[in-house]
């Protein structure tokens, strides 16, 4: 059973892994870190803390501690697996050129995106503005930053500029 005294860290993380045959993935059957759009298997440690299942195989697999700063990719596109065949260290830019190649990262944009408030004509309106932001910010419920991001063109920055007739 799942965390009984005695067993080793290996021993107690190798029960969540009952199939592990070679060149699969192996996915994890414990907990899991309901992410926004992944989910992540998750291990107690026997410190209390939940980290990643998978840098805790890769940990176990090459006998090291992993570092915060460092990330442990997936080859395979299954967040859960452990394998550590299927795994490898790489930077936090490796890691995001890596989701992008994949076709994983958010492609949810304006609109679309399930945390918006605004639309499309709204952020022509907010670009259109000559009112000061914290003015614009208070009709649109949104943060004076927001504002700025906007305007600067650094969020909605898919939306084109229109120009204004003369």
């Amino acid at each position: 059973m799942p965390g009984k005294k005695g067993l080793s860290r290996r021993e107690r993380f190798m029960q969540y892994l009952p199939h592990r045959e070679p060149n699969t993935c192996w996915v994890w059957q414990g907990g899991i870190f309901k992410g926004e759009y992944l989910q992540y298997g998750k291990f107690k440690d026997s410190d209390g803390r939940s980290r990643n299942a998978h840098r805790v195989s890769y940990e176990i697999a090459h006998e090291c501690i992993l570092k915060p700063h460092e990330n442990v990719l997936h080859t395979c596109d299954v967040p859960r697996c452990c394998n550590p065949d299927h795994l490898y260290l790489g930077s936090h830019l490796q890691n995001a050129i890596d989701r992008e190649t994949r076709g994983r990262s958010n492609p949810r944009k304006g609109e679309d995106h399930h945390k918006t408030t605004l639309t499309a004509e709204e952020v022509q309106a907010i670009r259109e503005s000559t009112l000061p932001q914290r003015v614009v910010a208070k009709q649109y419920e949104i943060s004076q930053q927001s504002v700025s991001k906007i305007k600067l063109g650094i969020r909605w920055s898919h939306i084109p500029y229109t120009e204004k007739p003369n």
